[in-house]
């Protein structure tokens, strides 16, 4: 149960700019932090039950945040020794974060997972998701299907990277999310990453979290 509380409380610190001491038990008691966030949810990740947040069912756009689920489905679903053509990056991919891939450029499939775990990448979420689904929008029908299958029925995904209007998520789907992304060796390994160099890029990992292991 550990490991779940520590996963939910990633989220929070990735959604809300927060870095709140780790629970040492592995059952949550008055000593837990106090977190002046608006909305937040810790879960058991068995049972979904929130065991301790706030607004956690209010609606907000996730942002970035939905990088973990088109991370979740490339590991599930992709070979990460695939090589990957890259497509056109729409403009609007260039706003955050990017890789700065090329059109027709090829880049290992293993390689923009990382890009977009550590430093949620918008160019390489886009190329992933062309390769696996062959659009961005087929890519995305998998990532709302996978929503549902997880149990986040108040989560609306409109884009692999982020940026998309009618878009949105809660805390308690989102602490969901995690939990399922957290049980996988892959993802744990890449989120615990402290730098990266993909194809001579460095990447450097901001979460606080990492700082307090």
């Amino acid at each position: 149960m550990k490991k779940r509380v520590l996963a939910a409380l990633m989220v929070l610190a990735l959604c809300l700019g927060l870095a709140p001491n780790a629970a040492s038990a592995d059952v949550l008691t008055e000593d837990l932090p106090e977190i002046g966030a608006a909305s937040y949810a810790i879960i058991d990740g068995d049972t979904q039950q929130v065991l301790f947040g706030n607004n956690y069912d209010k609606s907000y756009d996730p942002g970035t945040l939905v990088q973990m689920m088109t991370a979740v489905i490339i590991i599930e679903e992709g070979n990460l020794n695939d090589s990957v053509t890259v497509p056109e990056i729409p403009e609007a991919a260039n706003n955050g974060n990017r890789l700065y891939l090329r059109k027709g450029e090829k880049i290992n499939l293993n390689d923009l997972l990382q890009g977009i775990i550590i430093y949620n990448a918008n160019d390489a979420a886009i190329a992933a998701a062309n390769h696996l689904a062959g659009s961005e929008s087929a890519f995305v029908d998998e990532m709302n299907a996978k929503a549902q299958e997880l149990g986040m029925s108040d989560t609306t995904f409109a884009s692999c990277y982020g940026s998309a209007d009618d878009q949105t998520s809660t805390a308690r789907d989102m602490a969901a999310l995690t939990c399922a992304a957290m049980a996988n060796d892959t993802f744990c390994t890449i989120v615990a990453t402290e730098r990266a160099t993909i194809g001579g890029q460095t990447l450097v990992n901001h979460n606080r979290l990492l700082k307090r292991r």
